[in-house]
C-alpha cells in the first residue's frame, strides 16, 4: 500500500511519514512551499540536519501555483490513499483517491463553519472522506455539530526516544536552584476566533505568585501574534526581573529548554494538549495547561497528571501547588509514563495503519 501524507501543520505530515517508514510503510510526505517557509512549518525546523538534503520521501509543491497544484493532484492519483491533514483537506478530496481527512485545529473548529468557498470545501472534504480523524481534544463538540459520524480520535505521535529526560546545555542568567518555568506556547490573547491561547492569564497569575516567592522565573519564547505585546504586559505587571524572553527556536533548542525547566507552561484558551506540551511531558516535565475532564475521559479514559487550569485563579492555585523542584520532578515522571502509554509513536502509527487498512479494503 502506497500512502501520501499532506498538511504539515506542526510538521504533522512529515513526522507521521517518518514514523510510518520506520515500520516499513511505503509513505511519502508532501509539503507546500508556504508550510516550508513558515517559522515552525518546514521539516528542517523539526530535523535541522536535513536542511541541505531532505529525505528522498519528502516532496515540495507550490500551493499558490495552479499548475503545481494540478501536477500534485495527478501525483496523488498514483497512491492507494491520501492522508490529508488540516488545509490540505480542501483540495485532496479531488485527487480521485480514498482520503483520510485529519483535523488538526482551526480546520474543524473555525474553517468548516465559514460561509464561503473554503468553508464549503472543508465541510465537503470531511463528509466525503473515507475516514475522519481528529487530534485536538476540543474538536469533540464539533464532531456532532458537523455530523461527522464515525470520526475517531487519534493521539499525536511523540518520538519518546528523542524527547526524553536528559541534561541540558541551556545556561540562562537564572539561579538553577530556583523553580524554573518554560513558557513554550505561541503568545496569543488579543485576537478574535476561538483559538486564542490566553497566555495573558498565566502572566497575571504568575505576577501574583512572584509576590509570594522570590525563587521563581519564566523563560518565554517571544513568538506568535501577540509576541510584540508580551514585554509590555510583563512590564506593566512588574515582573520584568522574573521573565526572560528568547527568540523562536528549532526543535533541538526546544528539547534543551524542556530539559532545563522544572515546569512547562502551555496555553489556557483551549482545552487541549498541544505538541509542545506532549513533547515536554515525554521529557519527564509536568505541564501547566487548560483541559476539560469530560473530554479527556472520552478520548483517553485516564487523565494526564498535568497541572490542569484555565482561569487566572486556577492558574495561581496550580502555581502554588507545584511546591519544590523535586515534587515537580516526580510529577514529571508520571507525565512521561502517561505519554508512553498514549502517545508513543509506535502505538499511534499502529492505530493509523489499522485505519489505512480499513479504508483500503473498502475501496
Amino acid at each position: 500500500m502506497r500512502i501520501a501524507l499532506l498538511g504539515n501543520l506542526g510538521n504533522t505530515a512529515y513526522n507521521f511519514t517518518k514514523m510510518l517508514r520506520r515500520k516499513g510503510i511505503d509513505a511519502d510526505a508532501y509539503v507546500s512551499r508556504s508550510e516550508q517557509a513558515a517559522p515552525a512549518g518546514g521539516p528542517a525546523w523539526e530535523d535541522a540536519e536535513i536542511a541541505d538534503q531532505p529525505p528522498s520521501w519528502t516532496y515540495y509543491y507550490g500551493d499558490r501555483n495552479p499548475v503545481s497544484m494540478l501536477q500534485l493532484l495527478a501525483k496523488l492519483r498514483r497512491y492507494d490513499l491520501v492522508h490529508a491533514c488540516a488545509s490540505s483537506i480542501l483540495f485532496s478530496q479531488f485527487a480521485g483517491t480514498p482520503v483520510v481527512a485529519h483535523a488538526l485545529g482551526t480546520d474543524m473548529k473555525e474553517m468548516a463553519y465559514y460561509r464561503n468557498l473554503r468553508g464549503y470545501l472543508m465541510r465537503r472534504g470531511f463528509h466525503n472522506a473515507s475516514s475522519v480523524l481528529y487530534s485536538d481534544l476540543d474538536h469533540v463538540p464539533h464532531i456532532s455539530k458537523l455530523q461527522l459520524e464515525g470520526a475517531r480520535y487519534v493521539s499525536a505521535a511523540v518520538d519518546t526516544a528523542r524527547y526524553s529526560p536528559g541534561t541540558s546545555s541551556v545556561l540562562p542568567d537564572i539561579d538553577p536552584s530556583a523553580l524554573l518555568f518554560f513558557h513554550s506556547s505561541f503568545l496569543s490573547w488579543t485576537g478574535g476566533g476561538i483559538t486564542l491561547k490566553r497566555n495573558d492569564r498565566f502572566f497575571k497569575a504568575f505576577a501574583r505568585f512572584a509576590q509570594e516567592r522570590d525563587d521563581v522565573y519564566v523563560v518565554t519564547i517571544q513568538a506568535g501574534p501577540d509576541a510584540a505585546f508580551a514585554p509590555t504586559l510583563v512590564r506593566d505587571l512588574g515582573i520584568e526581573s522574573r521573565v526572560r524572553f528568547v527568540p523562536s527556536m528549532d526543535k533541538a533548542s526546544l528539547l534543551e529548554h524542556y530539559r532545563w525547566s522544572d515546569v512547562i507552561v502551555d496555553q489556557f484558551g483551549m482545552p487541549k494538549l498541544g505538541i509542545n506540551a506532549l513533547e515536554g511531558m515525554s521529557c519527564a516535565r509536568p505541564v501547566m495547561v487548560s483541559l476539560d475532564a469530560l473530554t479527556v475521559d472520552l478520548c483517553y479514559g485516564d487523565a494526564p497528571p498535568v497541572y490542569a487550569c484555565t482561569t487566572e485563579e486556577e492558574i495561581l492555585s496550580e502555581l502554588r501547588s507545584v511546591g519544590t523542584k523535586e515534587a515537580a520532578r516526580q510529577r514529571g515522571q508520571r507525565c512521561r509514563d502517561w505519554i508512553l502509554k498514549h502517545h508513543h509513536w509506535d502505538t499511534v502509527t499502529t492505530h493509523l495503519m489499522k485505519v489505512y487498512d480499513e479504508v483500503y479494503r473498502q475501496r
